[in-house]
């Protein structure tokens, strides 16, 4: 008979019910993303009343939903927010640009996003000026309303409960 190793220097084969290490999620192509959570602004705004620069700040929450596609660590999506504050109504339509980078079962994620951003409803943000063209000064006051291009920094980490689900915690800086 041929000679053999001993069992200590043999090769070993992986049981059956043992269970390799899954990185299907650094494979994933398409996600979908929900969001709630706080949420603050500070926009300084002109007052035709007073003509001048008047502060309007306030908090409140905000939820959201987007998609992207991810490849490897690089994600591009798209995302729409709605900020329901004390003040005012702050709606966004973001593209926007992650880098996931996986740490066991924790994505770290930085990433940037631009896109558009108005005062008051979803309805509003898209409408054109000439739908609000007013004749008095009243009227011109109740029309008055802030849209316009913001751009902004994403900070935020995800954990996987399992490859399909992932609960997370982020922070977005927005400048409009």
């Amino acid at each position: 008979p041929p000679p053999t190793l001993p069992s200590d220097l043999q090769p070993k084969e992986a049981a059956p019910d043992e269970k390799k290490e899954d990185d299907s999620r650094l494979h994933e192509l398409f996600f979908v993303t929900g969001e709630f959570g706080p949420s603050y602004a500070n926009m300084r705004t002109f007052s035709v009343e007073n003509l001048g620069i008047t502060n309007a700040d306030g908090g409140g929450f905000m939820a959201g939903i987007g998609a992207g596609l991810r490849i490897t660590v690089l994600s591009l999506g798209v995302k729409v927010r709605w900020h329901k504050l004390s003040p005012f109504n702050l709606v966004q339509a973001n593209g926007e640009l992650l880098f996931k980078i996986p740490v066991s079962s924790v994505d770290i994620i930085i990433g940037a996003h631009g896109g558009y951003s108005g005062v008051g409803s979803l309805n509003d943000l898209f409408s054109s000026p000439a739908a609000n063209s007013a004749t008095t000064a009243d009227q011109l006051t109740k029309n008055v309303s802030v849209k316009g291009w913001n751009a902004g920094l994403d900070l935020g980490f995800d954990y996987f409960v399992n490859n399909y689900f992932s609960l997370g915690l982020g922070l977005s800086l927005i400048h409009i």
